[in-house]
């Protein structure tokens, strides 16, 4: 019966970047320019509200996670 807020998220913040990029284990698994790219552009977060029940678990968020339809809805605020 406790729900709980589920919050990934990702961020591009400068400082947190270049110290990423600075540190050969963490850049090999960075695309350094694509990462660039992205400072300033502030980032994103997935939130889900989530119900512990007797036997798991019950997603209470109904949103769109698929990037195709999240890009029409961000691009519709623009449109409107």
């Amino acid at each position: 019966g406790m729900v709980l807020t589920v919050e990934p998220g990702c961020y591009f913040i400068e400082s947190e970047i270049n110290r990423a990029l600075g540190d050969k284990t963490k850049a090999k698994f960075m695309h350094a320019d694509k990462a660039r790219s992205m400072i300033g552009k502030g980032g994103v977060r997935l939130e889900d509200n989530v119900v512990v029940t007797d036997d798991g678990h019950e997603n209470l968020t109904s949103v769109p996670r698929d990037v195709v339809d999240l890009e029409e809805i961000i691009g519709s605020a623009y449109r409107a």
